[in-house]
């Protein structure tokens, strides 16, 4: 065996002899992150502090973000997740997205109940944690594409806000650089407009 291969049969080696188990992991920091405004949406800000992609551009699909809402809207899932992790997933997207608490009233109000047992029956494929990348906080089924569409559409308003945020949250090294050369040509540096999305956090 190389290092590499000997190093991973030798932890399992290691939990099967002494029955020591790996330590749960930490729940996530429920923290303020810093924040950015959203072109166009007064009073709209979303974390600048969300993990990027390499390519630097929003995933093709959302079901990481959408269904998370969903479910705060819906409710305590069975097998899924119940009200205690839904009220922590709460606070946690409400620290990244602070319009979250908003959404989710607002797809209440329009009815996204009445979607709850479609939603579940046809949801198939691997369930989304309830917090983003999260272990043991809870998970979502993995809804169906076009009923997650569907039912953000009972509230425009919140279909648009919402994927605005996204394009801001997964585009922070192009907004970054939009901004620097922006804060260059107007004959201001950098450092004066603090700098990158910064300059726009509250």
């Amino acid at each position: 065996f190389s290092n590499k291969q000997w190093a991973k049969p030798q932890r399992k080696c290691v939990a099967c002899i002494t029955g020591q188990q790996p330590a749960p992991p930490s729940p996530p920091s429920l923290d303020p992150r810093p924040q950015m405004n959203v072109l166009g949406f007064e009073g709209l800000t979303c974390c600048t502090d969300w993990p990027q992609l390499k390519k630097g551009e929003p995933p093709n699909a959302q079901s990481a973000i959408f269904n998370p809402l969903i479910a705060c809207a819906l409710g305590s899932i069975e097998d899924h997740c119940t009200a205690e992790q839904l009220q922590f997933a709460q606070q946690w997207w409400a620290a990244a997205l602070p319009a979250w608490p908003r959404w989710v009233a607002q797809l209440r109000d329009a009815g996204v109940a009445t979607w709850r047992q479609e939603l579940i029956a046809q949801a198939k494929g691997t369930p989304n944690p309830l917090v983003h990348k999260a272990k043991g906080c809870g998970t979502v089924p993995h809804f169906q594409g076009r009923m997650q569409m569907q039912v953000l559409a009972l509230v425009p308003d919140v279909s648009c806000q919402l994927d605005a945020c996204i394009f801001c949250l997964y585009s922070q090294k192009a907004l970054s650089q939009s901004t620097n050369v922006q804060g260059e040509g107007s004959g201001g540096s950098s450092g004066s407009r603090g700098g990158g999305a910064g300059a726009a956090a509250t």
